[in-house]
């Protein structure tokens, strides 16, 4: 007989960025055509311990590193109108077993959600042109929550909204940040590709490994 989701079932929520599709060096891109304006520029390496910030805090670290004032909303439109343009042209491509993964929990009937601290409309953005946003039926962007990672708000709501207790819940994320929020929401979590030294439940290199649910078993989230 195949294991069945335990009531009051789990689900399963993702971040985006990194997660889904490797779209950091897009996000990098997009920031530093609007920080060429005041002379600055972003590193990789820069960028890389900022991942999972929230665009409104992500824009106020980025004044104070490197000494300018503007106003954030209009930074935070800035960086949109460029994303779109460079989302538009280039050739969006889902990482390794995700879609593998997301047709097996849906098989499984667990509902699958996704905590991102891009904008609402980027999301959609990336999710319709992957053919992806039919999975999805909890979104929840770093706009709607009054603090964005590395706090559990995010994956508090998202999980809210799925209708599922955060503690049965495993959520996925790539950054430090995303990690620290998912485990303070009570969380499981799966590091992809990066922990971070930090205390998670598994680590994984690509959705295939996950694509068997067996980690649900093993969580304690499945019974016969």
């Amino acid at each position: 007989m195949k294991r069945q989701v335990k009531k009051p079932g789990c689900g399963v929520i993702l971040d985006m960025d990194g997660v889904i599709l490797d779209s950091e060096p897009i996000h990098l891109e997009a920031t530093n055509r609007v920080l060429k304006k005041y002379g600055a520029e972003l590193s990789y390496r820069e960028n890389l311990s900022l991942q999972g910030t929230a665009e409104i805090p992500y824009w106020k670290i980025l004044m104070e590193r490197f000494g300018f004032s503007e106003d954030v909303k209009k930074l935070i439109e800035e960086k949109e109108k460029h994303m779109f343009e460079i989302l538009s042209r280039k050739e969006l491509v889902p990482n390794e077993g995700l879609m593998e993964f997301l047709l097996a929990l849906r098989k499984r009937g667990i509902p699958i959600g996704l905590a991102s601290s891009s904008q609402l409309n980027q999301i959609n953005f990336i999710l319709r042109k992957l053919g992806l946003r039919e999975f999805f039926s909890a979104i929840t962007s770093g706009e709607e929550v009054s603090e964005g990672k590395p706090e559990p708000q995010i994956y508090l709501e998202t999980a809210r909204r799925l209708g599922v207790p955060p503690e049965r819940c495993v959520a996925i994320e790539d950054s430090r940040n995303g990690l620290i929020s998912a485990k303070r929401a009570g969380m499981k979590v799966i590091a992809y590709r990066n922990d971070f030294g930090l205390d998670v439940d598994m680590k994984i290199n690509s959705f295939l490994e996950l694509k068997d649910l067996k980690f649900l078993e093993e969580f304690g989230l499945l019974e016969d």
